[in-house]
């Protein structure tokens, strides 16, 4: 998809208050849930990472995003170090720079993915840009669950779910540390209430997941 018409995309997607209840929902879950997993001197890469909310989020000593919307980069904070290009492109790059990151973040973007071969180029790819001791984590629609509103977007490509997720994470040669076949629900669009202390009660009481969680979320390392 051209540039242009992505930036025009995204903002009939997601008005100025959808958006502000998305970085309120993500706040909470970097301090309460992510942030266990990132180290204060972590070197951080963000892929597809829209308008920053878990980049921005994140405390980490080193900030990488990648982005094909030019507008990702008006969200981001200041010591974010952004790039504005195709992402299997900019992680090309990367590899031939030999960078190496301690903890990738990849949220709600497999699934714009073109084709499973692509897809498959894209992990083994990704592999590449993981530290000895790097962890990946991968979320995004659980189609198993989110079957009824997974097409309502024009650029969603490859059905996935936990267990076609596990099976290609596993071809691409990637240890599984923690999955969750239910995570967060399908969208923050939801009538779930949005304030903090509730995403706060809804992270602590695992079993709400079971109910209204609609996303996978995998944590894996090389």
């Amino acid at each position: 998809m051209k540039k242009n018409n992505l930036s025009k995309l995204y903002k009939s997607r997601f008005d100025s208050v959808d958006e502000s209840q998305k970085i309120k929902v993500w706040e909470v879950l970097s301090k309460y849930f992510f942030q266990q997993y990132v180290k204060k001197d972590a070197k951080v890469l963000d892929i597809a990472c829209g308008y920053g909310e878990f980049i921005n989020s994140i405390k980490c000593k080193e900030k990488f995003a990648i982005d094909l919307n030019p507008d990702s980069k008006y969200s981001l904070s200041k010591e974010v170090k952004f790039i504005k290009d195709d992402v299997i492109k900019a992680i090309q790059v990367l590899s031939e720079k030999k960078m190496k990151f301690d903890f990738i973040f990849c949220s709600n973007f497999l699934e714009h993915i073109s084709s499973k071969a692509n897809l498959e180029f894209f992990l083994k790819s990704l592999r590449e840009l993981l530290s000895d001791t790097g962890l990946l984590v991968i979320m995004g629609p659980n189609f198993k669950y989110s079957y009824k509103n997974y097409w309502d977007f024009f650029d969603h490509h490859i059905p996935l779910t936990d267990k076609s997720m596990e099976e290609l994470l596993l071809l691409t040669n990637y240890q599984i540390i923690e999955k969750y076949p239910k995570f967060v629900p399908f969208s923050t669009k939801t009538k779930l209430p949005k304030m903090k202390i509730f995403v706060f009660i809804y992270l602590k009481l695992r079993f709400l997941w079971y109910f209204f969680g609609k996303q996978f979320l995998f944590i894996v390392k090389k």
